[in-house]
């Protein structure tokens, strides 16, 4: 046979009579069908293991295999059950039309044939026979997309109260098809609980309104599990308007839910403690505090910063550093949590150690004091991080609203505010916001603005402090001291803007002035002839840490072509709390380069024979708090005398510092102490001041000590 052409229904005409496939084929190909012949049932399928009729022509009698015989093989094939089979019989065979409508052919034809109409037939067979293969070809894709996209029908027949349920649906619901109880009370008894109300109302005002719903909802499944579907239903109605049907779809969303609650969980929780985050928090805040308005009642702000968390990340690394947060966050949550006080609220980490707490409902300031200290309880107790115990401490600040602010903005500062008070106050404590803390914070701000220009509008200036042998009485150094002079707010002492120089990281910039200041200055009396004498230079531990700094003096060294020797420079023991391993390579460098080295305060910071053998020191200078208490030449001061013998036994050089009455002179030159400063001997001085001063009190004191030979 030719290949068919495209487009072309292929016929197969079987039959053992060949005049009759004569006839039948001519009939067919008059009208464009394309025809095969087959004489008997044996050939027939042998024909079609290699092609496939659109339309098989069938003789029930024939010799070898009958049409019967053939009919029941091509349904077992699942290739060929498909194939519309025309049955050609004679006139008023009804047992043999019944047998072959049983195994399943599609239509009959009864001899004689009628030839000008058979082709029509035909013809009409094929447009319903593709119609019928079309309709089940998309039902077949409908299928297909609705598991795909986890969907099924279902329809609900009011007057029977019965539900039918797409394959689909009972592959959601995971339905046993055989137990299933097609009720609509079962279909609601399968909804979660928590939904189940909701569902019932969507479908009563559906039914109430003649309109349609769609809702999001859960099922609890046969298998003791819940998923998350969309249902949407629309009302059928009869002739009169009666609500008789609803007709519907659901589709399982419970991956797309999962998706949008871990998106909502990466969105608004941190996702190293699992606590709201700063958006979350923000958003509370502000229902809140609408909220807290129209109902005229109270909420608070708890602003929460663990103590020197930087260093002990540092110190245990970060992975260590993030153990602690979390362990820390279960406290916080569970202090807030406490049920033994009338508050409730809400714990956010707005980010690094910093956390908040909302509360909400509280009676008193009390309820308020009870959570707080709860908090720094909880927080002071030993975490274990690996094989190292770890304890921390909390400093909180407490703002309320409406009392210390009417909007969230200024309440969040307040907050702020408090915190840091509590942080000044010593740390692991809590205050409540006031009034003086604004008035202060509202200086430090203006002071912390005004010292980031302090530079370039030439406020700072040096003075310097006289350091005296205490056998001979001369002064044998200077140290050098930094003033702000600014034109609004006057003298500002060092123990105010020091601390926030370090805080803004504005101190490097400083310490460069200072050396670059102190150097300059130097050079200027060495060419008045005045010198020889050693300058301490006090460094912030920001500076020592970061590496360039032993280059930029050595560079300045150089510039102003003075001698290593006559520098000092003097650093504080906490230092080592910054990074011990940095500080000690800086001062390696620096007394490479030939400046002595001086630790500031000793005693009253992070003491360490261990880090005090490593780093090159020459000198220790014992801090003024320990000096003042001496007021008797005979008494006996501990820490000074072990202070001293450390130093001895290091062979280092002793300064001790604050020395304002004789009494102290004398007991610390009693007990070897080697040099003295204080205000005993001179209040800092400027520059210009500073050769008058040595003239003037060098003169003084060889004639105090006529064993001593004047310079």
């Amino acid at each position: 046979m030719d290949e068919i052409p495209y487009n072309s229904s292929f016929i197969m005409v079987v039959d053992d009579d060949p005049s009759m496939r004569l006839m039948m084929s001519s009939a067919l190909e008059s009208l464009g069908l394309c025809v095969k012949e087959a004489e008997d049932g044996i050939q027939a399928l042998t024909i079609l293991e290699n092609m496939i009729p659109d339309l098989l022509l069938l003789d029930v009698m024939m010799p070898g295999m009958d049409g019967f015989e053939v009919c029941a093989r091509l349904k077992k094939n699942p290739l060929l059950s498909e194939i519309p089979i025309v049955l050609v019989t004679g006139n008023n065979d009804i047992d043999s039309i019944q047998r072959a409508f049983e195994l399943g052919i599609t239509d009959f034809v009864t001899k004689p044939i009628p030839w000008a109409l058979i082709g029509y037939r035909i013809n009409f067979l094929l447009r319903a026979t593709k119609s019928f293969t079309d309709l089940k070809e998309n039902q077949k894709r409908l299928s297909h997309a609705q598991q795909l996209a986890g969907m099924g029908t279902w329809s609900w027949d009011l007057h029977t109260d019965t539900i039918w349920f797409s394959e689909e649906v009972m592959q959601i619901f995971n339905y046993d098809p055989h137990g299933f109880d097609a009720s609509f009370q079962s279909f609601i008894s399968s909804v979660h609980p928590a939904d189940r109300e909701r569902v019932l109302y969507a479908t009563s005002i559906a039914i109430e309104t003649n309109t349609s719903y769609s809702i999001d909802h859960q099922l609890m499944l046969c298998d003791g599990k819940t998923c998350f579907v969309h249902t949407e239903a629309s009302v059928i109605s009869d002739r009169h308007g009666t609500p008789i049907k609803l007709e519907g779809a659901i589709q399982d969303i419970t991956k797309r839910k999962e998706a949008e609650n871990q998106i909502s969980r990466l969105a608004f929780f941190d996702t190293l403690t699992g606590l709201p985050n700063r958006t979350l928090y923000q958003d509370h805040l502000k229902r809140i505090h609408s909220r807290s308005e129209i109902e005229n009642t109270q909420y608070a702000l708890l602003f929460i910063d663990i103590d020197e968390f930087k260093t002990i990340n540092d110190t245990l690394g970060h992975h260590l550093g993030d153990v602690l947060l979390q362990q820390l966050a279960l406290r916080l949550k569970e202090s807030v949590r406490s049920e033994d006080f009338a508050a409730s609220g809400m714990v956010a980490r707005l980010g690094g150690d910093e956390f908040v707490v909302i509360i909400d409902t509280f009676n008193s300031s009390e309820d308020l004091a009870i959570i707080a200290q709860r908090i720094i309880s909880n927080l002071r107790c030993p975490v274990m991080l690996e094989e190292s115990e770890v304890s921390v401490t909390g400093s909180i600040g407490i703002s309320i609203f409406p009392d210390d602010g009417t909007d969230t903005a200024t309440l969040i500062k307040h907050a702020d505010i408090a915190m840091y008070s509590a942080k000044d106050m010593g740390k692991n404590t809590f205050r409540y916001f006031n009034q003086v803390m604004h008035v202060a914070a509202t200086l430090q701000l203006e002071i912390e603005k005004a010292l980031k220009m302090a530079i370039n509008n030439n406020e700072f200036l040096m003075h310097y402090q006289p350091q005296v042998d205490l056998l001979t009485k001369k002064i044998v150094a200077f140290e050098s001291l930094i003033r702000w002079n600014n034109p609004t707010l006057g003298i500002v002492a060092p123990a105010t803007f020091i601390p926030l120089a370090e805080k803004s990281n504005f101190i490097k910039e400083l310490d460069r002035w200072v050396i670059s200041k102190v150097f300059g200055q130097i050079r200027n009396w060495l060419d008045m002839g005045v010198g020889g004498f050693k300058v301490a230079i006090n460094l912030s531990g920001k500076s020592i840490v970061q590496n360039d700094i032993s280059e930029f003096v050595l560079q300045q060294l150089e510039k102003q072509f003075i001698d290593p020797n006559l520098i000092q420079i003097e650093i504080t023991e906490g230092i080592l709390m910054l990074d011990a391993d940095a500080a000690e390579r800086t001062l390696y460098k620096l007394k490479n380069i030939g400046v002595s080295l001086a630790i500031d305060d000793f005693g009253t910071g992070y003491s360490s024979l261990q880090y005090l053998h490593r780093l090159p020191v020459d000198t220790i200078k014992i801090d003024q708090s320990f000096v003042s208490k001496i007021s008797d030449i005979n008494q006996k001061e501990p820490l000074i005398s072990t202070i001293i013998a450390l130093a001895q036994s290091m062979e280092l050089l002793i300064v001790a510092e604050g020395i304002e009455r004789e009494v102290q002179n004398d007991y610390l030159s009693i007990n070897h102490c080697h040099i003295g400063q204080g205000y005993l001997y001179s209040y800092p001085v400027p520059a210009e001041q500073v050769p008058l001063l040595l003239v003037c009190y060098n003169k003084k004191a060889s004639y105090s000590n006529p064993d001593s030979q004047s310079t």
